[in-house]
């Protein structure tokens, strides 16, 4: 059944809401919904870093980020949607913007090439096995300092006919 849920329209709301009552403050999102009759997954983006597909088939990673404002700032919010097919075995990650900051001790930045590059190296491992070899990584970048920022992770995965896992 198609959703009538408009995911743009969504984020505005959030933003409409959000103004005025955060002060300085901003917030990110992003909306994935998934298509799981035709294999494609929609991701609409309020300011959030991009989601990363990994995609098994070829051992690539892609990064998707539609346009989109932080909500909470800006009075007329604009938010864009992208669709991307999806494949079985395929996986996508999602995570806050603590990740691609997160430094090691001479004040570098991971950013999403060094997440990029760590997926593509491990992607042979289970969804499990993945975020916490992650989780490992970014200690061993940090050097096991304390994160300036917190780290969120959500990681989909196809199985089978594409049924997320």
């Amino acid at each position: 059944k198609k959703s009538n849920v408009q995911p743009e329209r969504v984020l505005q709301n959030m933003n409409s809401m959000l103004l005025g009552n955060i002060e300085t403050q901003f917030v990110t999102a992003t909306y994935i919904s998934y298509d799981i009759q035709n294999g494609i997954a929609t991701i609409t983006n309020g300011g959030h870093p991009p989601a990363l597909i990994i995609r098994e088939s070829t051992k690539s990673v892609e990064s998707l980020r539609p346009f989109g404002r932080p909500l909470g700032l800006f009075e007329n919010g604009e938010y864009e949607t992208e669709s991307i097919p999806m494949h079985p075995e395929d996986r996508l990650l999602i995570y806050t913007d603590g990740l691609i900051e997160a430094e090691n001790p001479m004040g570098e930045m991971l950013t999403e090439s060094g997440v990029t590059q760590f997926l593509l190296t491990n992607h042979n491992l289970n969804g499990d096995e993945l975020l916490q070899s992650l989780r490992k990584y970014i200690s061993d970048w940090t050097g096991g300092a304390p994160l300036d920022d917190d780290i969120a992770l959500v990681l989909f995965e196809l199985r089978g006919a594409g049924k997320i896992a």
